[in-house]
């Protein structure tokens, strides 16, 4: 068993014949200026290493794989890094750090063809970041930051432990720029937490990408503007989305679920399709606004906080669907609920605060009891299935009740008001 340690003043090649390394393989190019000639290793021949592989120079491009059977591969260089073929560290970690300043680019060759493996943890950095799929095949993590962008192109997979993925653009705001993007067709896969952050605003475009956190780990998603049709799942954990850029319109069309969680969030600007999170209920807090498809919590609640416009506004929140026993929209905007109804037990409340607020009552059978409490906003209630013992409180406010003759059965206060609409169509007892 022996060590081999390369220096050079200028360019190194691997070129011609495959290196096979018992020990540990240490190649360093002192040359700090990039381009053949210069600082540069290149990489176009296996290199099979038993034990650390450590790679420091002003530009890397390899085109052969390099692997490390027993320990971590490190590469550093303070220019460009080009990897076109596998990076496998089969017992530890991979650790690749471009340390220059703009423009200083990772490039990994999409998909399987740059697939960088190791066992655990995968650490990268850059000015801009191009990776394909990425694999931490024990309990590591996959952490990837880049100053500028990042574009995966392939599946990012740390599942079969207890790892997480971070994945941090420091871009700012750029309209049309998105600081990271993913794919069509990918998956990003943890056993624990999914993080993905564009910390100065940048835009997030998901495409058609899907985002697990498959066993015990959140999901968490912050960016100026967020859009993909992607399915966000998290198994066991919650979902938390927070769009900062409120000018834009953040537009996510897959199903966005988190059964066992629960799903929030935090502001923002939103056109989503469909939230399901039975156990942990659906908050739409800080300043979100928006329109929100179907909203299903069988065994929690629908939370509206949002803050973002006064009373007397148009509707901050307007949803499709609630599917839930509890409904409390009770922040000061204007909340358009559609249609409301629980498909488990009997039995819907709902509160709202003082905003002009918009709902229809519609059973899932005649038996359905609905209590409803209004605040002080003008409010419109349509009740087109619900139990003789459902009560209707509208509050303060000039508000509209319209039940339908055969079925929209109950009580109702139509409260203080001053011009309280009663509105009646057809044959009522």
């Amino acid at each position: 068993k022996g060590n081999v340690a390369i220096t050079a003043g200028n360019e190194i090649d691997f070129a011609t014949t495959a290196s096979d390394v018992n020990g540990t393989l240490t190649v360093t190019s002192t040359n700090a200026a990039a381009g053949d000639g210069n600082g540069f290793i290149d990489v176009d021949v296996a290199l099979v290493v038993d034990n650390d592989v450590t790679i420091t120079a002003a530009e890397i491009d390899a085109e052969a794989a390099i692997t490390s059977n027993k320990d971590d591969i490190v590469m550093t260089v303070t220019n460009d890094i080009n990897l076109a073929s596998t990076t496998t560290a089969t017992a530890g970690d991979v650790t690749i750090a471009v340390t220059g300043t703009v423009g200083m680019d990772l490039v990994v060759a999409a998909d399987a063809t740059g697939l960088i493996t190791a066992a655990n943890d995968v650490t990268i950095s850059a000015d801009d970041v191009t990776v394909g799929d990425i694999v931490s095949s024990a309990a590591g993590n996959v952490v990837i930051t880049a100053n500028n962008d990042i574009t995966a192109t392939g599946d990012i997979t740390t599942n079969t432990g207890s790892g997480s993925i971070t994945i941090t653009s420091n871009k700012a705001w750029v309209n049309g720029a998105a600081g990271i993007t993913l794919s069509d067709g990918e998956t990003l896969d943890a056993d624990n937490d999914v993080t993905i952050t564009a910390a100065s605003g940048a835009e997030i475009v998901m495409g058609s990408a899907a985002i697990n956190s498959s066993a015990k780990g959140d999901i968490k998603i912050t960016g100026g503007d967020i859009d993909g049709s992607g399915n966000i799942t998290a198994t066991l954990g919650d979902v938390q989305l927070n769009s900062t850029n409120d000018s834009e319109t953040s537009t996510l069309s897959g199903t966005i679920t988190a059964d066992a969680g629960a799903i929030t969030t935090l502001g923002g600007k939103y056109a989503i399709s469909d939230l399901d999170a039975n156990a942990g209920g659906i908050a739409i807090a800080g300043d979100s606004q928006g329109t929100f498809g179907a909203l299903q919590t069988t065994g929690s609640s629908v939370r509206i906080t949002s803050t973002n416009s006064t009373q007397g506004t148009t509707g901050d929140v307007s949803i499709t669907t609630i599917d839930s026993p509890t409904v409390l929209a009770q922040g000061a905007g204007d909340y358009s609920l559609g249609t409301v109804s629980s498909s488990t037990g009997n039995a819907v409340a709902i509160t709202t605060g003082d905003g002009n607020d918009v709902m229809t009552l519609t059973g899932s059978d005649a038996n359905e009891v609905y209590t409803v409490s209004t605040g002080n906003g003008n409010d419109q209630v349509t009740n087109t299935v619900a139990a003789a013992t459902s009560s209707i409180n509208l509050g303060a406010g000039d508000d509209t009740y319209t039940p339908t003759a055969a079925n929209g059965k109950g009580s109702v206060d139509m409260g203080t008001g001053t011009a309280d609409i009663l509105a009646l169509s057809g044959d009522y007892t």
